[in-house]
This record gives C-alpha cells, sequence and structure tokens, in this order.
C-alpha cells in the first residue's frame, strides 16, 4: 500500500500496469474488502520483502522497465543497509540513543548532509 513518502507517479504507473494486467488477462473484480481467508494473496509486511515482490513482478518490471527497476531496488537496499550500520555502530553522539533516533540520524546523513 502507498504511503505518503512514496512517489506518486511510480504508484500511479504500477497502479495503471496493474490495471491493464487485469484489462489484458480479462481477471475479474475481487470482491470489495477481500480477506486472506477469502483468498487474498499476502501482502509484503517490510520493506526488504517489497524490493523481493517487486523484483519477481514480471507485468512491473516490464511496465516501469528493467533498469529503474534496478536503480530502486538498489536504492532503496543502500538506505537500509545505511540505517542497519547506524542501528549497529552508532557514532559516538548515538551510543547511547535509541533504534528509532540512530534511523533518524541515518535518514539525516543520507538526505540532509547539508541543512
Amino acid at each position: 500500500m502507498p504511503s505518503s513518502a512514496a512517489c506518486a507517479y511510480l504508484v500511479t504507473a504500477a497502479v495503471i500496469a496493474a490495471g491493464l494486467d487485469g484489462l489484458r488477462q480479462e481477471l475479474p473484480l475481487p470482491p470489495p474488502g477481500q480477506s486472506a481467508a477469502d483468498g487474498a494473496a499476502p501482502l509484503p509486511t517490510d520493506l526488504a520483502a517489497s524490493l523481493l515482490a517487486l523484483k519477481a513482478d514480471v507485468v512491473l518490471c516490464d511496465a516501469l522497465g528493467e533498469e529503474l527497476v534496478r536503480w530502486f531496488v538498489g536504492v532503496k537496499e543502500a538506505e537500509m543497509a545505511t540505517i542497519a550500520q547506524r542501528i549497529a555502530t552508532p557514532p559516538e553522539d548515538l551510543k547511547h540513543s535509541t533504534a528509532e533516533q540512530c534511523i533518524l540520524s541515518a535518514w539525516r546523513h543520507m538526505y540532509l548532509e547539508f541543512l
């Protein structure tokens, strides 16, 4: 599910691609509010699982382009690695900080370094 942090252009492209694929295959619409009990496939629950699902999705990879998917996944994997490294070995000023503070520090370091 897209969040407010999602790129609106990528979300729109993905929704259109999925919709067009459904039309091409003449797939029936699922019932409103379909749940796992009703046969809905489970959605990924974290970023790592989401990236694996994206790489495995032939329809989205074709629609978005292999190069964009490769770059997007690479950037997100680098972000996850930076955050994991910050938590595992925090800078001296964050030695006694919570994981959340280390994550915020990693985001600042990656994207707000000059502010």
